[in-house]
């Protein structure tokens, strides 16, 4: 479990403290109870984050999200969009996480855990789903409150991928990977849908990049003209 933990942070982060930054983008559909999913927008945003390990063997990320939207066909940026199923234009605001710490433990990734269900985590001998096909590993984590049976669906599906070269390579405290990352959200609240039957799917992959300087600089504008200092603060 140790070893398995040590590359899913090499593979996700950098084992060594540095900053690592991401960018990330990808669509977002409705579902609705009956027919295709709808395309309604896609998604560009940028994650900065740092790793460290701690006394009793788990691992707390620290990381700050900033999303912002995009026209589904076209890809320009929008701030507002005309809601197809209210009739009403509703204003897009960016998504923003953070700054934000999960800890990381070879079975899972906890949010704000009490002491017992840390310790529970830790005392877990399984690991995360993983598999190989020639030269790619694919480690699979899964992301979402325990326990909510009755409660609107909200899961995140992570899949991290690197090669095994990369991984055998003990230099490297960061491992070039992709990530492919889906979520099933209730609708957001700003989108005004009241009862109307349906759920948010997000589809997006995401890349770690050489720095703060290989960020898309609109997005970094756009951060931190919503949040000053947002993307200083991580650095």
């Amino acid at each position: 479990p140790a070893q398995h933990l040590r590359s899913y942070v090499r593979m996700r982060g950098s084992a060594d403290g540095s900053l690592v930054a991401e960018v990330t983008q990808g669509f977002v559909y409705a579902l609705l109870p009956t027919g295709r999913p709808r395309l309604l927008w896609q998604s560009r945003g940028f994650q900065l984050s740092r790793y460290r390990q701690e006394a009793d063997g788990a691992w707390n990320c620290h990381s700050n999200y900033f999303g912002t939207f995009a026209d589904a066909a076209s890809g320009a940026p929008i701030s507002e969009w005309d809601n197809p199923f209210t009739g009403r234009r509703d204003v897009l605001p960016p998504t923003v996480y953070g700054p934000m710490d999960y800890v990381l433990t070879a079975s899972r990734t906890l949010v704000k855990p009490t002491a017992a269900e840390r310790a529970a985590a830790l005392a877990e001998r399984r690991v995360r789903r993983w598999s190989r096909t020639g030269d790619l590993v694919s480690i699979l984590d899964e992301l979402g409150p325990p326990g909510d049976a009755g409660k609107p669906p909200d899961l995140d599906l992570v899949t991290l991928s690197a090669r095994v070269a990369d991984l055998a390579d003990p230099a490297l405290a960061s491992v070039p990977s992709q990530t492919a990352f889906g979520a099933v959200e209730p609708w957001r609240e700003w989108m005004r849908m009241e009862a109307r039957p349906g759920m948010l799917l997000w589809h997006l992959q995401s890349t770690k990049v050489n720095g703060v300087a290989e960020l898309p600089p609109e997005l970094v504008a756009a951060a931190d003209a919503r949040r000053p200092g947002f993307v200083a603060g991580a650095v």
